[in-house]
């Protein structure tokens, strides 16, 4: 069957009746000469207005051939064979283009969306002007119910999509189209294994799906998967040592490509690293920053043609002020108070157990608690939701008045309820200086240095993580642990710490205790995957209701306002699909830059795993794959229809020449 891509201007067909009309015209024009004598004129043989005849009737053929080739040359004729074409009595098509990041690839024709989107314009064509069209891609839906000559620019205009649809909503699609036991659906798509199985293992057996595979051969991709800290603190002049995942996704080694570090747009490192097929590894980024304020950071790579994943965002705001808040009796808290005082960063409040609130947990960063049986439950669970969410909480469990309230209080952090207090005779000397409340802050300790002493414990029962043990005695009785919960922290103190000047006037007071209050997990760290309808919350100080957020991108120069929702000084922002694009965005109110979020897109598509046909997937049995080129500019075939058209015009033009040279040289030789 013949398609054209240009058929509009197949209605200057009308142009070949030129010569015809022509013709019929000298047919009945005669020109009278006057002879004074007819018998001075040569006799006109029958032979020779018989040819001359031959000849007019050959020359209107070819000028009207000529004419008509060049009107279909033009028109840009392909021939398709019964099996690929659209039936053209079918009442409506939906077709599907994959512009998922996957779809960056190339094969020996070029860029597979490409593909898509010319091997769709390419179907299109062939149908009636009765036939509706829908066009979905991953971006949704992008025209419906337009009549085929209408697609054209329409699919030209489909890009890469940084979300996709769910296979069941795709399927939901489908099958709220009208007439859908009349319609046909194409899917054009690389066919990534894990998005289409799922689809086409939920797909309606009734649907006429006709699935159709742009070959992407095997692509040559590396990707950087992800990047984070070995510490989850940040902190003016701390070393941040950053771990970066790399991995060759292809089927060949690559030798020497170089991994560019930028912080706020200036490029901070560079490393180079080779990585064998198939491989993951890990490099490392080491650096300090001299200043409180928001951290723009990317790590990049050069790689071609799947790009979308050679560059990971991160950003965080390095501040200088933590504030502190002391659950307690406010004498025994003075050693504390003094010591943040000194360190000038670090703003501490005392509250008693009575007169707390939530919004004093909000306000800060570290809780420290002592006698924790005097809160209330609901206050007990703000404090482990506060913690999970990357607060730092600090348990002095050295006394106790009613053992069934703690013993709760405890539970609800998973936490073991420590014995009784015991009189005992030790000495701190076994000091954690691995773990991070150390770290850079004591390298070494001699064996000369004279450490506190230890009068009375609460023993921690048994089982209990010897690895976040900070410190012990020289009985082996853990006097300080830390526990994970969340994003957060739990230390928990058994002895008098506090209250014991041994230890309040000893080296390890201080870098323990400043760097309880300053080492949080809940540093303003955010960093999302782009997805279809992510929502995400940012702490605020304060916000007026009054006042709109802006989510702005400097580097695509678009911005929009997202979906809002403030509670409990938390700004839950919804994004509703409409941030398309990688890297770091502003928050803005009235001008100013509240926060700054770092949005990565998905590396599911990095994987190049796809999907071949499955005799047991029913609704994948119109299956094909597609290896071939798609316009003249990709192609490596040496002859197009349209030339043959254009090639047996010029044929007509030679032999109507040829024939007007021979009847002259025939009338000149009479």
């Amino acid at each position: 069957m013949i398609s054209f891509s240009n058929p509009s201007i197949l209605w200057t067909l009308w142009a070949m009746a030129i010569p015809l009309i022509i013709h019929l015209i000298n047919l009945h024009r005669h020109k009278v000469i006057y002879f004074s004598q007819t018998s001075f004129l040569k006799k006109v043989e029958k032979e020779s207005r018989r040819t001359r005849k031959v000849n007019n009737i050959l020359l209107l053929i070819f000028r009207m051939l000529a004419i008509g080739l060049l009107v279909f040359a033009f028109a840009k004729p392909s021939f398709d064979s019964d099996t690929e074409h659209i039936n053209k009595a079918t009442s409506s098509v939906v077709i599907f283009i994959d512009n998922s990041l996957s779809m960056q690839a190339e094969n020996r024709n070029g860029n597979l969306l490409e593909q898509a989107r010319q091997y769709a314009i390419k179907r299109i064509v062939t149908m009636s002007e009765t036939t509706r069209v829908m066009v979905l891609s991953h971006a949704g839906l992008v025209a419906d119910k337009i009549s085929p000559k209408l697609v054209n620019e329409t699919v030209k205009n489909i890009d890469y999509s940084a979300t996709t649809i769910s296979p069941q909503s795709l399927l939901q699609l489908f099958s709220a189209v009208e007439n859908r036991d009349n319609s046909q659906f194409w899917i054009i798509s690389d066919m990534q294994e894990n998005y289409w199985r799922t689809f086409f293992e939920l797909a309606d057996t009734t649907l006429n799906i006709i699935p159709v595979q742009i070959d992407p051969y095997e692509p040559q991709n590396i990707s950087i998967d992800t990047v984070w800290f070995d510490t989850p603190f940040r902190n003016v002049n701390l070393e941040q040592n950053l771990n970066v995942r790399v991995t060759n996704r292809g089927s060949e080694t690559r030798t020497n490509i170089p991994l560019r570090l930028l912080l706020n747009d200036t490029l901070t490192s560079v490393q180079s690293f080779d990585i064998q097929k198939g491989e993951s590894i890990t490099l490392k980024f080491s650096y300090t920053t001299s200043r409180s304020s928001w951290i723009e950071g990317c790590v990049g790579i050069h790689d071609y043609p799947i790009v979308f994943d050679n560059s990971y965002y991160f950003t965080y705001f390095l501040q200088n002020e933590r504030k502190v808040l002391l659950i307690g009796d406010e004498d025994y808290f003075k050693p504390l108070e003094k010591l943040y005082v000194v360190s000038q960063y670090i703003h501490s409040e005392v509250s008693q157990h009575q007169f707390v609130t939530p919004a004093m947990v909000d306000s800060v960063s570290c809780i420290f608690v002592r006698n924790s049986e005097k809160l209330s439950a609901g206050f007990a669970e703000h404090l482990y939701n506060s913690v999970t969410e990357g607060k730092s909480l600090v348990l002095l469990v050295d006394t106790v008045n009613n053992v069934e309230a703690e013993k709760q209080f405890l539970q609800r952090f998973d936490i073991q309820q420590p014995a009784t207090v015991s009189n005992i005779k030790a000495i701190v000397n076994n000091i954690n200086l691995n773990h991070y409340i150390f770290n850079k802050a004591i390298l070494s300790i001699d064996k000369d240095t004279k450490m506190p002493n230890i009068e009375r414990i609460r023993k921690f029962r048994p089982p209990f993580a010897l690895s976040n043990t900070i410190m012990s005695t020289d009985l082996e009785d853990p006097v300080v642990i830390s526990k994970n919960i969340g994003k957060g922290v739990v230390y928990v103190i058994n002895v008098d710490i506090i209250g014991n000047q041994q230890f309040s006037q000893h080296p390890i007071f201080v870098p323990l205790f400043i760097n309880m209050a300053q080492f949080i997990a809940g540093s303003l760290e955010p960093v999302y995957t782009i997805e279809s309808n992510l929502c995400f919350d940012i702490p605020v100080d304060e916000w007026d209701n009054n006042k709109v957020p802006l989510f702005v991108s400097t580097k695509q120069q678009f911005e929009f306002i997202p979906r809002f929702q403030i509670s409990n000084l938390n700004l839950k922002l919804c994004l509703n699909n409409q941030a398309h694009s990688s890297g770091i965005w502003d928050l803005k109110t009235d001008g100013e830059i509240k926060a700054k979020v770092a949005l990565n897109y998905s590396r599911t598509e990095s994987v190049p795993n796809y999907l071949v046909q499955d005799e047991n997937l029913k609704s994948m049995q119109n299956f094909s794959k597609i290896d071939m080129p798609f316009d003249s500019n990709q192609t490596d075939s040496w002859f197009q229809p349209w030339q043959l058209f254009a090639l047996l015009a010029l044929c007509c033009f030679l032999a109507e020449i040829v024939l007007l040279t021979r009847n002259k040289r025939v009338v000149s030789n009479k």
